[in-house]
């Protein structure tokens, strides 16, 4: 299978798993669902979970599931991201909070993160829960210490990991002991 037909086929096995995950009764939630799935986004890290569970030989299902979580949590942190920078826009579209209004974007990226922490709860792997609550955590105390390093423009090379740990590695690093906790590794192999 040519490489761009894999990805845009696994694109929409994503898109289709987020539509269900994201079960809302208000259509304000539902706007902003439909919305922030077809904005866009090249689903870079669902689409390299996929590529490690199938390397590391994982034959199950849960892959779609983490791959979908794991694109939930990013685009939570967008909206949540936007609102803190006072974003007009995203992808080239208006982001959420300047179409919807700041306190939506804050309350629908809040939903988002809870959907998807449920969704893998409901999956059944306690590492996985340790992982992508420890990934939440480092997503929120990156972004207030960006928040603290505007105030004071004095940076250090520490400060400046510490963030894009949070706001990106993390995520990443996350992806890929997913990958291996579903395939089964032991943590050796896990976290190399």
């Amino acid at each position: 299978m040519k490489a761009s037909v894999l990805k845009d086929s696994l694109i929409r096995k994503f898109d289709k798993k987020l539509e269900t995950i994201i079960r809302e009764d208000l259509k304000i939630l539902s706007e902003i669902k439909t919305y922030t799935i077809r904005s866009g986004g090249k689903r870079l890290r669902p689409i390299l979970h996929y590529c490690l569970c199938q390397l590391l030989g994982y034959s199950g299902k849960h892959w779609l599931d983490v791959g979908a979580i794991v694109e939930l949590i990013h685009a939570a942190s967008l909206l949540h991201d936007d609102v803190v920078d006072e974003a007009e826009t995203r992808r080239g579209l208006q982001s959420v909070g300047s179409k919807f209004g700041n306190k939506t974007a804050i309350l629908a990226g809040d939903y988002l993160l809870a959907c998807g922490i449920d969704h893998l709860n409901n999956l059944g792997y306690p590492e996985l829960m340790d992982i992508f609550t420890q990934v939440i955590k480092d997503l929120s105390i990156s972004e207030l210490i960006q928040m603290e390093w505007e105030k004071n423009s004095k940076i250090t090379l520490d400060i400046y990991n510490k963030v894009v740990y949070g706001k990106t590695a993390s995520l990443f690093g996350a992806v890929g002991i997913s990958a291996g906790i579903l395939s089964d590794k032991n943590d050796k192999e896990k976290r190399n």
